[in-house]
C-alpha cells in the first residue's frame, strides 16, 4: 500500500495546496455570503463539484478494481454538497461531500444478509475503516415497535462509539429479518478546523479501498447462492 500511496502523491502532490485553498473558499461561503477577495484572488476557486469528482476518481482507482465507474449527479442540500460515483459491476454507490464543518466519505453496505458468510473478515475491515478519519454511522431503516420492544434493554444501552451501534443493529436485523435488509450508512469525516489535504487523500484512498473490497466480496457471496451464477474474482 505504501508504494501505491507514494505514486498517488507523486502524481497529485503539487495540487494539494490548491485543493486545500478551494476547500477553504467553499467553507467561507457558508459563513460570508460575499468576500471581495474572491474577485481579486490569483487562484480562482475551482468548482467544488469538480474537486469532489476528481477525488472520487482517485479514490476509486487506488484499489485497481475491475469494472466500470460512473459519476453521479451532485446533490446541493443547502449547507453542503455531496457527489457520488457508482460501480456498475456490483451496482453500488459511494459519496464524497463537504459541508461547513468537514469533508466526508460515505456508503452503505452491499448485501448485508451475506455478512455472516465472511464475518471475521468483515469485522476486521470495518474496524480498520473506523480508524480512518472520524467514524460515523447513521441508521436508514428503523425497527418496528415489536422489534424495539423485544430488544429494548439492548437498544437503550449506551456504549461509547458508533461502531457498537452498527454491530448491534446488524445482529438484531440478522435475527429478525429474512432476506435483504438495510444496515444504514457508514461515514468517515475529516474536520475542516484541523484540515489536511494530504490526510484526506491518503485516508480517503484507504477507506474507499476497504469499503469497496468488502462490498465486492459481499456481492460475490450474494451471487454465489443463485443457480447457474458465475462470479469472477477481483
Amino acid at each position: 500500500m505504501e508504494d501505491r500511496l507514494q505514486i498517488i502523491f507523486y502524481r497529485h502532490g503539487k495540487e494539494l495546496d490548491g485543493w486545500a485553498e478551494n476547500i477553504r473558499f467553499h467553507q467561507e461561503r457558508f459563513i460570508i455570503p460575499y468576500n471581495p477577495y474572491w474577485e481579486d484572488a490569483r487562484i480562482k476557486p475551482m468548482d467544488i463539484e469538480t474537486l469532489l469528482y476528481r477525488l472520487l476518481v482517485i479514490f476509486s482507482g487506488f484499489g485497481g478494481f475491475r469494472g466500470t465507474w460512473k459519476l453521479q449527479q451532485t446533490l446541493d442540500y443547502g449547507m453542503g454538497l455531496r457527489t457520488g460515483i457508482s460501480c456498475e459491476r456490483i451496482d453500488h454507490h459511494y459519496y464524497l461531500g463537504v459541508d461547513k464543518d468537514s469533508i466526508f466519505l460515505e456508503s452503505s453496505i452491499s448485501h448485508p444478509e451475506c455478512v455472516h458468510k465472511m464475518f471475521d473478515l468483515f469485522i476486521q475491515e470495518i474496524a480498520a475503516y473506523s480508524k480512518l478519519g472520524i467514524f460515523g454511522y447513521s441508521e436508514t431503516e428503523l425497527f418496528d415497535e415489536s422489534v424495539t420492544k423485544a430488544y429494548h434493554p439492548l437498544l437503550k444501552r449506551k456504549i461509547k462509539g458508533e461502531l457498537p451501534d452498527f454491530l448491534r443493529n446488524y445482529f438484531i436485523a440478522l435475527a429478525e429479518f429474512k432476506g435483504d435488509f438495510d444496515l444504514g450508512v457508514l461515514q468517515i469525516r475529516w474536520p475542516l478546523n484541523q484540515f489536511s489535504m494530504h490526510k484526506v487523500l491518503e485516508e480517503g484512498c484507504m477507506a474507499f479501498e476497504i469499503l469497496h473490497r468488502l462490498n465486492v466480496e459481499l456481492w460475490k457471496k450474494s451471487n454465489s447462492k443463485k443457480p447457474g451464477s458465475s462470479v469472477i474474482s477481483n
